[in-house]
C-alpha cells in the first residue's frame, strides 16, 4: 500500500492505518457481482479504518492466481456490507477509482493495483464459469 504526502486531509491529524487478510467465510452476507461470480483469484484484504477518505489516491497491489476467466477487481465499504461493486479499469492514469491487472512472466500469476479514494475490503474476483446451456455440443 502507498499513501502520497498528499493523501491525507491536514484536518485528519494521525491516522493508524491496518491491513488484515480475510476469509471468505468472514463476509457471511456479502454477495458478488453478476458479472464476477467466480472465485477469490487474490486474498481479501480489509483496509482500515473503513470510510477514511483521501483527497488523492492510496495505491495498494494485491497478487492473484491467474485462471482461465477474465478478472476483475471489487471493493465493499466494510465486512458487514451487503455485496461488492466493481471498480472499473483505469483508462487514463490512476487519478480516480479504478485497478489495472498485470501478468507476471510466469503466466501464473499477477498482480491487481487499485487507486482507492477510502478504505474498504478489496479483492481480485474471477467471472462465473459457463452455464452448460452455453456450450456448444
Amino acid at each position: 500500500m502507498t499513501v502520497s504526502a498528499t493523501s491525507l486531509r491536514a484536518t485528519d491529524g494521525d491516522v493508524s492505518m491496518a491491513v488484515a487478510e480475510l476469509a471468505p467465510a468472514d463476509l457471511p452476507s456479502m454477495s458478488k457481482p453478476a458479472g464476477l461470480s467466480g472465485d477469490y483469484k487474490s486474498s481479501i484484504v480489509s483496509l482500515t479504518p473503513h470510510g477514511q477518505t483521501f483527497d488523492a489516491c492510496v495505491s495498494i497491489e494485491i497478487p492473484y492466481d491467474v485462471g482461465t476467466r477474465s478478472v476483475g477487481m471489487v471493493k465493499a465499504a466494510t465486512e458487514d456490507s451487503s455485496g461488492f461493486t466493481v471498480l472499473p479499469p483505469c483508462a487514463g492514469g490512476m487519478t480516480e477509482e479504478c485497478y489495472t491487472i498485470t501478468l507476471d512472466a510466469d503466466g501464473i500469476t499477477g498482480v491487481a493495483s487499485a487507486c482507492l479514494t477510502s478504505f474498504s475490503v478489496v479483492a481480485v474476483l474471477e467471472s462465473p464459469p459457463p452455464s452448460p446451456l452455453d456450450c456448444e455440443w
